[in-house]
């Protein structure tokens, strides 16, 4: 047996998939895929690098089964991407998923009936906004620009 002793907290995120907690995590949009399920369910898969905090350069993910012959699976897939396209200023519709690339949101992560974290909302405010409102001596972290546009999903 071979003995290891290093301190993980001095490992970087890097490129690294991280398991989240729930919160709020400033994310850039970094890459975007057609993956598939193990049962063969093909959906949008979106991958972001955290830019802040505990998990800084860590990488997670999002999908979004846009492609579900289920009307009531597709028409929440299609609320959650109209959310992230709307917090990435596209304002009309996303006519290519390589439109995201680049973006920058903020992403509320919550505990899913499913027992994973995964993100429910996105907002638009912008990073250096949102440090400048942190400095403030009356800020509030649970005054912010993330809209609770949660209630109708339902997880």
């Amino acid at each position: 047996m071979t003995t290891i002793n290093f301190d993980y907290s001095k490992v970087k995120n890097k490129g690294m998939f991280v398991k989240l907690e729930e919160g709020n995590y400033d994310l850039k949009i970094i890459e975007e895929t057609i993956a598939s399920t193990g049962s063969g369910k093909k959906f949008l898969k979106i991958i972001f690098e955290i830019m802040d905090g505990t998990y800084i350069g860590g990488l997670c993910d999002s999908g979004f089964f846009i492609f579900e012959s289920d009307e009531k699976s597709r028409n929440i897939a299609e609320q959650q991407l109209k959310r992230l396209g709307l917090a990435c200023g596209i304002l009309d519709r996303i006519t290519d998923s390589a439109e995201l690339i680049g973006k920058e949101v903020v992403g509320k992560a919550i505990m899913k009936k499913n027992g994973f974290v995964g993100f429910v909302s996105y907002s638009s405010i912008d990073y250096a906004t949102r440090k400048e409102c942190e400095a403030m001596p009356n800020y509030s972290p649970s005054i912010n620009a993330h809209a609770d546009l949660d209630d109708d999903l339902p997880f």
